[in-house]
Formats: structure tokens, sequence, C-alpha cells
């Protein structure tokens, strides 16, 4: 899929706050993510969400979860596979600690398979 954008939001539900959130993920790159070419293919900003709708994390709708992740290349010539690859470690790095997560991106649903199989094993 090399048209694909690298970069991808995740929504998440579960976190104590932005700083905790931001370390797991950070702990997340440094311990799950095998990078091939010496460095993460990954840059990451923690987000809380601000808006006028009361954001609950037990909500359905997971554009109301208090928390959002911004994952986008480091490197703009990376390649999608090493994309892909890290960034379903943080999913599942970040199910494993018990958070729900949902990735909105434009390859989400091959993410989501992914991360699946990769939480399966």
């Amino acid at each position: 899929m090399p048209d694909e954008d690298l970069y991808c939001s995740i929504y998440v539900a579960g976190a104590a706050g932005v700083d905790e959130l931001a370390a797991a993920v950070d702990e997340i790159v440094r311990s799950r993510v095998r990078p091939r070419a010496g460095s993460s293919v990954l840059d990451t900003a923690v987000r809380a969400q601000s808006r006028h709708l009361p954001l609950d994390d037990e909500h359905d709708d997971f554009v109301l979860w208090r928390h959002r992740i911004e994952i986008e290349a480091a490197d703009p010539e990376a390649a999608f596979d090493a994309f892909l690859a890290e960034v379903v470690q943080v999913v599942v790095g970040l199910r494993a600690g018990g958070m729900r997560v949902v990735a909105a991106c434009d390859f989400e649903d091959e993410l989501e398979t992914a991360a699946r199989a990769a939480g399966s094993r």
C-alpha cells in the first residue's frame, strides 16, 4: 500500500491522563517496537480531547473518548509495512495495558486485523 498516508489517529479510553498515556506510549515504543534501520519510524503526539461536548471513556462513540494519539512517520520516506508494524505494536501494547483503542486512518481495517493477530500470540 505505498499510496497510504503514513498517519493515524488512535482514540484511547481508560488512560489516567495525558502524561500517563504519553509515558505508556513511550514505553511501548521502547520495549515493543523493533526498528529495522536502528530507530523507530514513529512520531507520536498524545492529545487530550477538548470539545464542548461531555467527553467520557465509557461512551460507545470513540470520538467522545478523552484521549487521542496522533501517529505519523518520522521519516516521510518510511516504508508503509514498517510504519504499520510499529503502529500495530502501539495498539497491542495499549490493549495489553487494559485500554480500549480504536484507530481512525486510511488503513484502520488492516491495522485492526494485524493487531488482533499480534495480540493473540
